[in-house]
This record gives C-alpha cells, sequence and structure tokens, in this order.
C-alpha cells in the first residue's frame, strides 16, 4: 500500500467581496462549492492542454498548473481535484545521465530529452497535485504520495485565475493594459478584472486565499492517539556537579580558598515506555500547557508511537494523518483516479477531520470569549 500525507489549509477568503479602500473588504457572493464547480464545469469541456488559465505567450515564466480530472461527493460535498503540474524543462531541456555511469565528468554519460513523446503523441511532463476540498469548513487538503508533489499556492492562483479569466459572470469587467518589460524585452499583456454589484452601486473583486492550519496540541483525538504511544519524553534542565580528578591535597588547597566545584545546567531528555489511557494522556496534555516555557523549551513533554523513533512534541504538534491506496490502481502507474481517493477519504473521514473539527471549535471558542459581545 502507498500513503498519502495529508496537509490541511483554511481558505478564510473565498469568493466576490465589496471592494474598500478605508475598510475591511465585504464579501458578497459565491462560495467555495460554488467556485469549485465554475471551475471544473468549465475545465471539463477543454483539452487538457487548454485547462492552462492564461496565455504562455504573455507569461512564458509561470509556472504551468493544468486540470487533470476531479471527484464530487453529493453526501458530502467533498471535492477532489487532480491538477497537473508539468516540468519547467520539458521543451527540449531535460537531462539524464546513464544510471550505470561512472562517478565524474564523462562527456558521453548525460543526455538531453529532446522530443517528450510516447508513440508519437507529445507529452506533458510533469507530476500530480492531489487537494481534497471541504467546503463545509472552509478547508482544503494537499495530499501527497510518493510519485506526487503538492504546490498549494499554485493551486490557489490557479483556482483565482480560472474563475477570473475563464467563468463567465453577467457582471464581469475586463480591461486590457501592457506594458514593457525592459528585462525580457518585450511587451506584457495584462488583464485586469473587476465585477459590478447587481444594483450597480459598488465594485467587487475575486479573492481567494489559502493558508496553512496550524493545529494545537488540545485539537488532538485522544481516543485514536493514546492506544499508538508507546514512549513519553520529557525534556527538563538538571543541575549537574563536575568531579574533579584533582590529588587530595591539591583539591583542599582548592576547598580552603574557596574555590568551588564547577556546577552546571544540562538539558536532557527522559524517555520512558509506557501505555497510556486517554485520559492520562489529556491530563499530560493540560500539564503542558501550564508548566511548558515556550521561551526556554523547558519542561516540554512528546511522545513516541509504536514503531517510530521519531519524537512528536506537544509545543509543535502538526496533524498529519494520511490515506493509503493499493498501486495497483494507478493509471499506467502514473497517478490515481479522483474517485479513488476520494472513495478512500469517505471511507475514514470522521477520524481524518476529527483533529480539524476540534482545532476550529477552540478557536470559536476562543473568539467568544473576547468578544464584546459575549
Amino acid at each position: 500500500m502507498e500513503s498519502g500525507i495529508i496537509n490541511f489549509f483554511e481558505i478564510p477568503h473565498c469568493g466576490l467581496y465589496r471592494l474598500r479602500k478605508q475598510a475591511e473588504s465585504e464579501h458578497i457572493a459565491e462560495s467555495l462549492s460554488s467556485v469549485l464547480n465554475h471551475v471544473r464545469v468549465w475545465a471539463e469541456k477543454q483539452e487538457f492542454k487548454g485547462t492552462l488559465p492564461w496565455s504562455e505567450d504573455d507569461h512564458p515564466f509561470r509556472t504551468k498548473v493544468y486540470y487533470k480530472s476531479s471527484s464530487y461527493n453529493q453526501t458530502t460535498g467533498d471535492y477532489l481535484f487532480t491538477f497537473w503540474k508539468q516540468y519547467p524543462d520539458d521543451s527540449g531541456r531535460m537531462t539524464g545521465v546513464v544510471e550505470d555511469a561512472k562517478v565524474g565528468d564523462d562527456e558521453d554519460d548525460s543526455f538531453l530529452i529532446k522530443e517528450p513523446k510516447h508513440n508519437g503523441q507529445n507529452l506533458l511532463m510533469g507530476v500530480p497535485l492531489y487537494y481534497w476540498f471541504i467546503p463545509e469548513l472552509n478547508i482544503v487538503a494537499s495530499i501527497t504520495f510518493p510519485h506526487s508533489n503538492a504546490d498549494t499556492e499554485n493551486v490557489g492562483q490557479y483556482i483565482k485565475r480560472c474563475f477570473e479569466m475563464k467563468v463567465p459572470h453577467p457582471n464581469k469587467k475586463e480591461v486590457d493594459s501592457s506594458f514593457y518589460n525592459h528585462k525580457r524585452g518585450q511587451q506584457i499583456n495584462k488583464t485586469t478584472v473587476t465585477y459590478l454589484s447587481d444594483d450597480g452601486k459598488f465594485s467587487m473583486g475575486f479573492r481567494f486565499l489559502v493558508k496553512s492550519k496550524a493545529l494545537n496540541i488540545k485539537a488532538i483525538n485522544s481516543d485514536v492517539l493514546a492506544p499508538k504511544i508507546s514512549h513519553i519524553v520529557v525534556k527538563e534542565k538538571v543541575s549537574v556537579e563536575t568531579q574533579s580528578n584533582k590529588g587530595s591535597v591539591l583539591a583542599f588547597f582548592e576547598r580552603i580558598q574557596g574555590i568551588q566545584q564547577t556546577k552546571f545546567e544540562k538539558e536532557v531528555e527522559v524517555i520512558s515506555e509506557a501505555s497510556i489511557s486517554k485520559e492520562e494522556l489529556e491530563q499530560l496534555i493540560n500539564i503542558h500547557s501550564e508548566e511548558f516555557d515556550p521561551e526556554t523549551g523547558e519542561n516540554n513533554i512528546g511522545y513516541k508511537l509504536y514503531n517510530d523513533k521519531k519524537t512528536c512534541w506537544f509545543d509543535s504538534f502538526s496533524n498529519r494523518p494520511h490515506i493509503k491506496l493499493d498501486p495497483v490502481l494507478k493509471i499506467g502507474g502514473t497517478r490515481y483516479k479522483s474517485s479513488d481517493i476520494l472513495d478512500t477519504i469517505d471511507t475514514q473521514r470522521d477520524e481524518l477531520l476529527a483533529s480539524v473539527k476540534r482545532s476550529i471549535a477552540q478557536k470559536n471558542s476562543e473568539l467568544k470569549l473576547v468578544s464584546p459581545d459575549a
């Protein structure tokens, strides 16, 4: 089985927002679900190479990301998009080295791959990017397998440019302009997109912002984690006194001269083999929140999992769940179907999202505590 590591990201802004100069922009229309559906409907009508939502001539140095496929779960509202990130150097610049060549600068063991073709057909050399969108929570997750990558920034830009440049809208206004790029020595075309409100009284802009979803250790599902823990690790400082190897007469002389033996503090990690319950894990988390010093790192607590030597520290906890798929499901040995990934997610969706939902609930609770209306 092949593991796909999941990393979550928040989408705090998605849709059409009223543009304001002196105040926060105001969300007016569109949701994550509707935006994804717009992109999907447009892309499904194109040939693969036509899913690039900008002009290659105007922007030859942009990272090229294409839409390959998607799947939608009507029950959960989740989407799984498979994008294709083109290698930047597949136009006569990809290189290869003969695998059994000798080490050194032999001129006969390195070659340019000038024509990426298969059976006479041109290939867009690249790597798949798998993204799981959860509109219910305004969350997106990258899923990274050994054969795939993640590029959240460029996926976000893809969604934004698709909506602005390719998705039709009755109130869309496009203004074309150009400027001369001295570094490239050519004229660059630019299109600025805005939208009018239905009553025509104000302008709107499209926003799609993605940022990393930091999860606190208190957001863990202790029922799931506790049985997996094999060791508890505590980081603390202890006082150490150096022992003198000097002769007894010299040591006695230093004592009457008031010369003290050297004392210093040393940071140590105490590792204890332990099987702990859900309640004991929650107690440890509470102790950590009370005694951990973030400035010195003192009194930090961590844990090790069975068959894993790495220590996971409470202060740097990040939720990295995973799914597993059988490699035989890969299409031509290259990538998984979007539907296969989404179906696998659906069988363990509650567990995969448990920590995220806890984190969101904790954040909302903290916001209520500081709200003047609370």
